[in-house]
């Protein structure tokens, strides 16, 4: 992944963060039409097919760009006479990145050269083939939930479809699968539909986020490339503890303390490594005593869920809950984690707590306001009451 295009996935998780956190109902995006313009151009000089033509979308998500039939232009005209002050990214003026280029060389040059109005039918051209795009991915939608099973997709089934369809049904199944959508390019669908059109006997398709495409027994299945460990801290060298320490300060940026490694050892860890041994992905579940109410519960307490940056969004993060919430289920009663990425773990079958949350504190109860939204659970053996007061021993460092 570029510089740009992680700085843009970077932006969307912060202002998804802010709509969650400030019960917004929508998010606006300031893009005109001159970025829509941009954004058309780039994709066509890319090879990226009918899909660049549409440009980008007016809404998505809960996000919604109400000024792409708005010059740039207009929009600082309209600022200034309202007496809004505005923020200019300086990215914005350096000629290292790409869109900037194309904005203040070769539309100019266009420009001069076809006259003016190109920015204006670019964006024009992006609003005619987006009704276009956009019937054809809701038939390869509807398509793809009729055909596919699992995390595979019959041959005879994919071959009848016309190509048009066909190609959009691979792109959803290998996003489904865990392949990132922006990275997912035109000549990775290709690939794996010639696995339908022109079956050779290829071994597999290598696709971002990795995964791999294979046909195996008459379908097209989709399995990670990267392998996943499950292995106890016991057995773990100082070698295989350096490399998990580089790993969570990479994914949390340097705030990861030795306090924090320190909890995440003494249990179970989760592992996602490539073949050439780089660790992508990590969860550990240790074990704790929780008291809920007056229970005493084994609980299986998780620490140090972290993706190494630029592999965040792949199905990761999702691939080693995975694996610690069985652990969980098998060996201990309760399972517990901080955090405030609920949505995340929601999606997983994690449960908010819903009572006041405690430390026990030299044989005493010590109430600690400041987790009650945090603490998340997942039940085993029986569904407890969350309302209830829930507790748990307090240790150096984040006691949850």
């Amino acid at each position: 992944m570029g510089p740009e295009a992680a700085a843009r996935r970077a932006r969307y998780d912060v202002l998804g963060e802010l709509r969650t956190r400030l019960h917004a109902t929508l998010v606006l995006l300031g893009h005109t039409r001159d970025d829509q313009a941009e954004t058309v151009l780039m994709g066509l000089t890319r090879g990226s097919g009918v899909r660049s033509l549409a440009g980008m979308r007016r809404s998505f998500d809960g996000f919604v760009r109400p000024l792409l039939d708005v010059t740039r232009t207009d929009t600082e005209t309209a600022c200034l006479t309202e007496g809004v002050e505005w923020w200019t990214d300086p990215h914005n003026a350096d000629p290292r990145f790409t869109r900037v280029r194309l904005r203040t060389r070769i539309l100019p040059m266009l420009e001069d050269e076809l006259g003016p109005g190109v920015a204006a039918t670019l964006a024009r051209t992006a609003d005619q083939a987006r009704a276009d795009v956009a019937y054809l991915d809701a038939v390869a939608e509807t398509t793809f939930r009729e055909v596919a099973d699992e995390r595979s997709i019959p041959v005879d089934a994919l071959a009848a479809l016309p190509e048009a369809i066909r190609r959009r049904v691979l792109r959803l199944a290998a996003v489904a699968a865990g392949s990132p959508a922006a990275e997912l390019f035109h000549e990775h669908v290709v690939a794996v539909d010639e696995l339908v059109t022109a079956w050779r006997g290829q071994k597999w398709i290598d696709l971002p986020g990795h995964l791999r495409a294979v046909r195996r027994d008459g379908r097209i299945g989709f399995e990670p490339s990267a392998e996943l460990l499950l292995v106890a801290s016991t057995v773990l060298d100082p070698s295989a503890r350096a490399a998990l320490r580089e790993l969570w300060d990479a994914a949390f940026a340097g705030g990861f303390t030795d306090e924090d490694a320190g909890h995440a050892f003494g249990g179970t860890h989760a592992i996602v490594r490539t073949p050439a041994g780089e660790l992508l992905a990590h969860a550990s579940v240790v074990p704790r005593e929780l008291v809920v109410g007056d229970r005493s519960l084994r609980g299986g307490y998780v620490e140090a869920v972290a993706t190494r940056p630029g592999h965040q969004r792949r199905g990761l993060g999702s691939r080693v809950m995975a694996a610690i919430a069985e652990v969980v289920r098998e060996h201990y009663e309760l399972g517990a984690l901080s955090t405030s990425a609920h949505g995340f773990y929601e999606r997983l079958g994690w449960e908010r707590w819903r009572g006041p949350s405690y430390v026990i504190r030299a044989g005493t109860r010590v109430r600690t306001p400041e987790e009650d939204d945090g603490v998340m659970v997942l039940p085993v053996a029986e569904e407890l009451d969350r309302t209830q007061p829930i507790a748990c021993h307090d240790r150096p460092g984040d006691a949850w």
